[in-house]
């Protein structure tokens, strides 16, 4: 898979410029690059196809400097179709990007009232409202820390006590000092919610966290649960069969 992201106005301009040539026109076209899917959780190839555009964009090509167009994106894996703006923004063409389906970076183990939040920041980042989906990326992890039993003060507080409590949660000591260094960061306020940078380091925070917290866990214990059915299986096999089956 590509590594421009489709979800982005800039790679999304160059991906959809072949939907111009009669060939993809009515079609649509796979493209080799991706975005993040919502259904499967993570970025995925996706057929882009029309579906409207202004008489004066065709004209003009794929440069957006007139009218609104809408298009698709379907997920080569679930199928699910994610629908595109693209449209006039204060500082030139904007990107919108909506699904029927909720998601963001939430995974199958992570509370719904973590999950909601998580849900949130994805829609306000795929509209463009940067701020926004910063402070809902706060709120998913003041959340998470929560429910971890850090209850008392606002983010900065919680993230403080996680940091410094003797009898944290087994799972901090498996999390990477540099994620840890990320969550001190983000506590103290030393990135604003306009940078670019602090949206990154949510994301890539809550994609360790999410798996360390919730996901590898979970994947734990259903492989103990596995072994304990095989084990007692074993155990009710009468000792014959056990010798029969060694020789």
């Amino acid at each position: 898979m590509g590594e421009r992201d489709l979800s982005k106005i800039e790679d999304f301009t160059e991906a959809v410029a072949p939907l111009w040539n009669d060939t993809y026109r009515t079609i649509g076209y796979l493209h080799e690059d991706g975005m993040y899917c919502v259904r499967c959780g993570g970025k995925r190839r996706m057929k882009i196809s029309r579906v409207h555009w202004p008489t004066g964009l065709v004209d003009a090509g794929p440069s957006f400097d007139t009218g609104a167009a809408l298009f698709t994106l379907g997920c080569v894996q679930c199928g699910l179709d994610h629908v595109a703006l693209v449209h006039q923004g204060p500082l030139g063409p904007e990107l919108a990007i909506f699904s029927k389906e909720r998601g963001g970076l939430t995974t199958p183990n992570t509370p719904a009232n973590v999950a909601y939040y998580l849900d949130q920041a994805h829609r306000a980042e795929q509209v463009g409202a940067l701020s926004a989906a910063a402070g809902m990326y706060r709120s998913a992890l003041e959340m998470l820390l929560y429910e971890q039993g850090y209850e008392t003060g606002m983010l900065n507080t919680k993230i403080g006590a996680f940091l410094a409590d003797e009898n944290a949660p087994i799972w901090r000591d498996r999390i990477d000092t540099d994620y840890l260094n990320a969550l001190k960061l983000i506590g103290n306020g030393s990135m604003h919610p306009n940078d670019g940078d602090l949206l990154i380091t949510l994301r890539a925070v809550f994609e360790e966290v999410l798996q360390v917290v919730y996901e590898r866990p979970e994947a734990e214990r259903a492989r103990k649960a596995k072994l304990q059915v095989a084990t007692e299986a074993f155990k009710k096999t009468p000792t014959s069969a056990v010798e029969d089956a060694a020789t």
